[in-house]
């Protein structure tokens, strides 16, 4: 008898180990099964830019789109004036594209991702003062693949891709939820799905 009450209370202790998984409820924890993209759209781009406010995202040969063939930098500096033309704040982000020793600044419009440029230093290309440039294939990636969806704030890497070209990679504050939402510096950006955590 003494040995099945000792077998009883080890095989309980091992249950309640299981159930210790972590995460806020006690549930096993789950991750990210994959990489998280947020592609940027007309609903979710000003948002989703504003995970990445005054971030440097650095193309070292450049931009075609921008006519750009040196280093690049990209920065998104947050929502324009309001005195802009055609200014709606929760669709619009401010944005400098630097190369060299010129430099564009304008504001940033969503359905894909337009450049519209207000004030430049470029002579010549799509930069130059007044011109427009879309970039279709725009989106933020965030390197969540096999991270614990458990509420926890965790340094990742992250990049920006403009078509073709993707940005050297910079580290931001990542939180997965339980659910897979994906939240960069506490802004959510978008959901991955999860599979239980192995620790791996």
């Amino acid at each position: 008898m003494k040995k099945r009450i000792l077998l009883i209370s080890a095989f309980a202790g091992l249950l309640a180990l299981a159930g210790c998984g972590g995460g806020d409820d006690g549930n096993i924890v789950t991750a990210a099964s994959t990489n998280a993209t947020a592609n940027i759209t007309a609903s979710n781009g000003a948002t989703v830019i504003s995970s990445v406010q005054n971030q440097n995202f650095a193309f070292d040969t450049g931009v075609p789109e921008f006519g750009t063939t040196g280093a690049t930098t990209v920065t998104f500096t947050g929502q324009p004036p309001t005195t802009l033309p055609d200014n709606a704040a929760a669709q619009q982000q401010s944005f400098k594209i630097s190369e060299g020793s010129n430099t564009a600044t304008g504001v940033m419009e969503f359905g894909s991702c337009k450049f519209r440029v207000t004030s430049s230093t470029f002579t010549s290309g799509p930069l130059v003062n007044g011109q427009t440039v879309t970039i279709n294939n725009c989106a933020l990636t965030v390197s969540t693949a096999g991270i614990p969806a458990d509420n926890t704030p965790r340094q990742l890497t992250l990049t920006l891709t403009l078509n073709a070209r993707v940005s050297k990679v910079i580290t931001v504050s990542v939180t997965i939820r339980p659910d897979g939402t994906v939240l960069v510096n506490n802004i959510t950006i978008t959901t991955v799905p999860t599979r239980p955590y192995t620790g791996g």
